[in-house]
């Protein structure tokens, strides 16, 4: 299971609007939220692998947004916490985890 929030500020304090995706081992889409600020979700994970997560803001140009990303992976009676701090200008970030 998979359980986390992000939250998007972009230039001059105002909301960012950022699309967001979750990848299965097979590279499909197994979750996405498009042009929003902010986000929680819970995902189960049900296949072995490495799950991806993208940030993107190719859409918003001339824009830098401000990205805050906390997360929980649980897997086999573990638990791992993930916390990320990181900027978008218009660009792509991944950031994949294996299960």
């Amino acid at each position: 299971m998979a359980r986390g929030v992000y939250f998007a500020r972009g230039d001059n304090k105002e909301k960012g609007v950022v699309d967001f995706f979750v990848l299965d081992p097979k590279r499909q889409v197994m979750y996405s939220r498009r042009k929003k600020s902010e986000g929680v979700f819970s995902l189960t994970l049900t296949t072995p692998g490495q799950y991806t997560f993208i940030f993107s803001n190719l859409k918003v140009r001339n824009s830098d947004i401000c990205m805050s990303f906390n997360g929980i992976l649980y897997s086999k009676n573990k638990e791992r916490k993930y916390s990320f701090i990181f900027k978008l200008k218009e660009m792509t970030i991944k950031n994949k985890q294996r299960i």
